[in-house]
């Protein structure tokens, strides 16, 4: 990998030299790939717009980081401000970098979306997202364009596997009772620690190359990465527990997450849900200790799981009590209905 680097590099650098005018431009493309994005966009979804596809999208985004996770542990490759400190690192990263991460996710989810949207309008203005995604990982001298161009495959491979998969086992889950969705959630939560750990145990007495500290220390002297932390694993860990026993929870009374009503009505639910986020997600961030140990990584899979119950399950009851959304309660099997708490 080293030998492809040092040909590609050639690419890097001409795509920095584009000049600075387009480096706001490529810094605010790349925020769409980061994790505050996604804390904004999925509760529009959830609660404002269409939460199927929401979840659909949730899904795919926990599957394509934890699949990316467990790649670049594998790979453990280098990022191009590592590997030539004449790359201008107009952003850092701490993890690896095979294989791009926004650049997968970008062609997981966008793909997924416009294959859900089904207009050739959307697809056009997804798949030009997908590009510039990754073209400004490029720029910004955090990826290499194999690390994108792989990231690219993975994500179309994986969107091709959930949609031939999901029909099906979306029908399969919906025979099973609350207790056995919220037990299969946990099982698959601790499938995806176990696995997860491999790489990592195969990491143990990995040391990064002195070349590399010697480059980052030039190009990124302020921001040291951390490619062997297990706080990834337990974030997407977390994500996935809590939205899979949230949306089980919620739909095991009511029928649906009703998302209609004024756009005044919209932007309170998502103002009020929102509220409830930055207290889980930034107050618990800033109470609960931080490291690589095991309490810290169980409390930061506790912080996740709990963010994103609130989003599927918490915030959606909330705003039925406040008025803010209906309940579209199931009929019980007596032939009446489950009664509001």
């Amino acid at each position: 990998m080293e030998a492809l680097h040092a040909i590609e590099i050639a690419i890097t650098f001409w795509a920095q030299s584009l000049g600075d005018s387009i480096v706001p431009f490529m810094k605010a493309v790349t925020t769409l790939g980061n994790e505050e994005f996604y804390m904004l966009v999925m509760p529009l979804l959830f609660w404002c717009i269409d939460p199927m596809f929401g979840l659909r999208i949730g899904v795919m985004l926990i599957l394509s980081n934890w699949v990316n996770s467990i790649t670049k542990l594998a790979l453990h490759a280098s990022r191009p401000y590592w590997f030539d400190p004449a790359v201008r690192a107009f952003i850092s990263e701490k993890s690896f970098g095979a294989p791009s991460g926004h650049a997968q996710n970008a062609a997981s989810l966008w793909g997924l979306a416009a294959a859900l949207i089904r207009k050739p309008w959307a697809t056009a203005a997804l798949l030009s997202v997908v590009f510039l995604i990754g073209f400004s990982r490029i720029f910004l001298g955090v990826h290499f364009t194999s690390d994108v161009v792989l990231g690219w495959l993975l994500g179309g491979l994986l969107l091709i596997l959930y949609l031939r998969v999901e029909p099906s086992l979306s029908r399969w889950l919906k025979t099973l009772t609350l207790a056995r969705q919220i037990a299969l959630a946990c099982l698959i939560a601790l499938l995806m620690i176990v696995i997860g750990l491999v790489p990592h145990a195969l990491l143990v007495n990995w040391q990064m190359p002195a070349d590399w500290l010697e480059n980052i220390a030039i190009t990124s002297p302020d921001h040291l990465p951390h490619p062997t932390s297990t706080a990834g694993l337990f974030t997407i860990t977390g994500t996935f527990l809590g939205m899979a026993i949230g949306t089980a929870c919620y739909l095991s009374k009511y029928r649906r997450y009703d998302v209609s009503g004024s756009i005044f009505r919209r932007a309170l639910r998502f103002l009020v849900g929102l509220a409830g986020i930055l207290v889980l997600w930034f107050g618990l961030g800033e109470l609960l200790p931080r490291g690589e140990t095991w309490l810290p990584a169980i409390f930061r899979l506790f912080r996740y799981s709990l963010v994103t119950f609130w989003m599927s399950a918490a915030a959606p009851w909330l705003f039925i009590q406040l008025g803010l959304s209906s309940p579209d309660i199931i009929p019980s099997i007596t032939g009446g209905t489950y009664e509001e708490n």
